[in-house]
């Protein structure tokens, strides 16, 4: 073995026994996947990421700029997953079905905890949280069958939402009709889920009628890119400060209102009805129509409101 590789490994031992969180990421790089971490479990790091680029021998550059990202922790971490998906594609030397699978693995951990990010930082109220992502998947699924139902089990923080719930749940407010983000990331889950052998076998077999091999056939690590970047563009958007607290009040006061005028309706007061109505359109006319939020929005409120229509 040369004696440069020898140092580099060394290197590695000495960083994985003085940083846990170091440890973690080579068993990511070696095929053992670790799932993102709540929010609130980060721990520094006290290596610099210059440091950690050396001794994985990083060759790519960051391709997304995470700068929005207020908590230091969660900031270094995305880049080292962007840098190591971004070294994943320059890595020649592997076969391209695990240069692919290292990079959409790579991708979706920084999918999961940028999703983790935003309704953790638009909804710190768990229980505000749980009727955002109940509402927004409530038509998942034939007769909603994938709906996030919070009675099947206990959620004390976002860490306990399954990622499948907040990745629809994203893609409902932000993405309503982008079905590219939608089917791309949904894909990203799945192998990272199937695992490395996994997606080996099913690339092999070449078997036209799964869906998996049909996404690893057509994908690119350049139409995985344009994706990803567009999630964390709209996230980044989403979050700027006066906006985020605006549409967070009125996504919850809209909700409320909804609520309100079921129970009114199976009251009979009809009155009431109205009123609430009248209240849920003024909320949804203060937002920028083109925003994809005021969308679905409107689109769910319509929906409410013409059932009523009919039913009365």
């Amino acid at each position: 073995m040369e004696d440069k590789l020898k140092a580099t490994i060394n290197k590695i031992i000495k960083l994985s026994k003085q940083n846990e969180e170091f440890r973690l990421e080579m068993q990511r790089l070696f095929g053992k996947a670790v799932s993102a971490s709540p929010i609130s479990n980060y721990t520094p790091i006290s290596q610099d990421i210059s440091e950690i680029r050396t001794a994985l021998e990083i060759r790519g550059n960051h391709s997304i700029d995470y700068d929005f990202i207020k908590e230091k922790r969660l900031r270094e971490q995305l880049l080292i997953d962007n840098y190591r998906m971004e070294n994943a594609a320059l890595n020649l030397q592997e076969k391209e079905i695990d240069r692919f699978y290292i990079f959409c693995v790579n991708a979706f951990y920084q999918v999961e905890n940028i999703v983790n990010y935003y309704f953790y930082i638009l909804y710190p109220n768990i229980n505000d949280l749980l009727t955002v992502i109940e509402d927004a998947t409530k038509n998942d699924g034939e007769k909603g069958k994938y709906r996030f139902d919070r009675s099947k089990g206990q959620y004390d923080n976002i860490g306990d939402i399954q990622i499948v719930h907040k990745i629809n749940a994203l893609c409902n407010l932000l993405f309503t009709n982008d079905i590219p983000v939608r089917a791309t990331l949904g894909n990203l889950r799945k192998i990272r889920n199937e695992g490395e052998h996994r997606c080996q076998i099913i690339w092999s077999e070449k078997n036209e009628k799964d869906k998996l091999y049909v996404f690893f056939k057509n994908a690119s690590f350049n139409s995985i890119r344009i994706v990803l970047k567009k999630v964390v563009s709209e996230v980044r958007k989403q979050l700027q400060p006066n906006k985020s607290k605006e549409y967070k009040a009125a996504i919850l006061s809209l909700i409320s209102k909804l609520e309100d005028i079921q129970k009114a309706y199976s009251e009979g007061d009809i009155e009431k009805c109205n009123d609430l109505i009248d209240i849920g359109e003024t909320i949804l006319a203060s937002f920028n129509v083109e925003d994809d939020n005021t969308k679905f929005l409107q689109s769910q409120f319509s929906k409410w409101t013409k059932t009523l229509s009919n039913n009365h």
